[in-house]
């Protein structure tokens, strides 16, 4: 199964922050075997519609990723 880390594009363009960030799906990735995926904001909003809120979107690309 995948594990997901969403974090906000400025935290990701952020050379200290993304070092952490990939640190943490390093981690994840080599401690508990899980398969990690990154996913920005600026991912994630354009793939959904205007319609919904931001917070909308994640939950929706959450329920994408795991119903499927």
């Amino acid at each position: 199964m995948i594990r997901l880390i969403i974090t906000h594009n400025e935290f990701y363009i952020d050379n200290a922050a993304k070092q952490d960030i990939d640190s943490l799906a390093a981690h994840r990735a080599n401690f508990n075997g899980f398969d990690v995926a990154i996913i920005t904001t600026n991912t994630i909003y354009p793939a959904f519609p205007d319609t919904l809120f931001p917070k909308e979107r994640i939950k929706k690309l959450i329920e994408n990723t795991y119903n499927d």
